[in-house]
This record gives C-alpha cells, sequence and structure tokens, in this order.
C-alpha cells in the first residue's frame, strides 16, 4: 500500500477503501441520495450502521450510479471490509448486545 501525502493534494474515491455513515434521521438520504453520490464516485465498500434497525447494510458492486449489491447484516453475524478481508465486524458489538 502506498504512503499518500494529502498535503499536496485532497483523497479521491479511489483512495477511500471503506466508507461509513452512522444514520438514525439520516437513514433515508444515506441510503437514496447519498449512496447514488457514493456509488457514481465507485466507493466500492460503503456501510451504513442502521441505528433505528441496528443492522449493517453493506453496499458494494458500484454500477452507473447504483449499488448492485446490498445486504444488512444482524445480531449474530459479522462483516468483513472488502480490502481487509480477515477483519471481522461482530453486528453484536457495533450495538453492544
Amino acid at each position: 500500500m502506498r504512503v499518500r501525502n494529502y498535503r499536496k493534494r485532497r483523497p479521491e474515491p479511489r483512495d477511500v477503501l471503506l466508507l461509513i455513515e452512522v444514520a438514525d434521521s439520516s437513514l433515508a438520504g444515506d441510503q437514496g441520495e447519498k449512496a447514488e453520490l457514493y456509488a457514481t464516485a465507485e466507493i466500492k465498500d460503503y456501510w451504513i450502521i442502521n441505528l433505528l434497525e441496528l443492522c449493517i447494510e453493506v453496499y458494494r458492486e458500484p454500477r452507473r450510479g447504483k449499488y448492485a449489491e446490498c445486504n444488512a447484516y444482524h445480531f449474530g453475524q459479522s462483516v468483513s471490509p472488502l480490502t481487509y478481508p480477515k477483519v471481522t465486524l461482530d453486528v453484536n458489538y457495533v450495538f453492544a448486545q
């Protein structure tokens, strides 16, 4: 992995390894407008920590402004980022259950 010098330039979408939003009142916007923006920018791994439904929504496979893959992970499940598949995040841990 290359070290990037962001003093000389701003990060670009290709620099984003994982983008996470935490949502309650902003959930509709995170699932809609933001998801479209991120998919258009080709952010490959976009997660929403959904505080209303107590799950982690994982959006992947951006294509033409939409995510082709969307999965929700609930209590008892875990999820791994695309760039670090050996690292797992337990949903129970996120919601302290």
